[in-house]
């Protein structure tokens, strides 16, 4: 679905990713790990077309994505990407969840049943008339994501979503993106949460000064990681 062949991307003389290989398969829920400035989610913008690559290619669904503005349009359509801080417009939890589909000039009554729909799977069925003000931050970032879902994505893109949330906020959001991973939904996510990463992902990547230190799927890599990079970045934040 995703590939990345021999990436590097530089902002002006700082290189933050430095020759990048990989694949995101159909189904994968594709989970990358590491220090702050490792280039995490400098990959997501990649994937979403928010950037573009210094050198070498990234392709999804086996178009390259170095093409024209408004031929990215289309091909961003079929992602929806999640941040670290719950973003919300105005209004109640419906407009907040159906304004990419009123951007979309999507009809009246599918509009509606696919808010209904979104916000079922992310468990605040009967939230529509709620105003965004008055909810918690793990129930804005659901919002988030039932937003997100609304659009109907082939893929969905997480940076970091429970890092601006209370601790006892993100149990509710990780459980929605373990519903999602159950449900077979693709998934490229930054992630601090180390049980999530263990729990739910297919494949985990280490990574750190731009490059892929490691990778493997997540009993291999937290239980016996190869490099002693991995080994120590791991105790850090495994606290073992």
């Amino acid at each position: 679905m995703i590939e990345f062949s021999h990436v590097d991307k530089s902002f002006g003389e700082k290189v933050v990713l430095r020759d990048l290989t990989f694949r995101v398969e159909k189904g994968e829920i594709f989970t990358l790990i590491g220090p702050s400035g490792s280039g995490k989610s400098t990959i997501l913008r990649l994937i979403n077309l928010l950037d573009d690559p210094s050198s070498g290619t990234v392709s999804f669904d086996g178009q390259d994505t170095a093409v024209p503005n408004r031929e990215k349009v289309g091909m961003r359509r079929r992602m929806a990407m999640v941040f670290q801080k719950p973003m919300a417009i105005r209004g109640n939890v419906y407009d907040n969840v159906a304004i990419g589909l009123v951007f979309r000039k999507e009809k009246g009554a599918g509009i509606k049943n696919r808010v209904s729909e979104a916000l079922a799977l992310v468990g605040l069925s009967g939230y529509e008339e709620r105003k965004a003000s008055t909810l918690s931050g793990g129930e804005l970032q659901r919002v988030a994501i039932a937003r997100a879902l609304a659009m109907n994505p082939k893929i969905m893109l997480f940076d970091e979503p429970t890092s601006a949330l209370d601790p006892e906020m993100i149990k509710e959001v990780l459980d929605v993106m373990l519903a999602l991973a159950n449900e077979g939904m693709t998934m490229v996510v930054v992630s601090h949460e180390m049980g999530f990463a263990r729990a739910a992902a297919s494949r985990v990547i280490f990574m750190d000064e731009g490059r892929i230190v490691e990778q493997g799927q997540p009993d291999q890599l937290f239980d016996a990681p190869k490099e002693e990079r991995t080994k120590i970045f791991l105790s850090k934040v495994l606290q073992i």
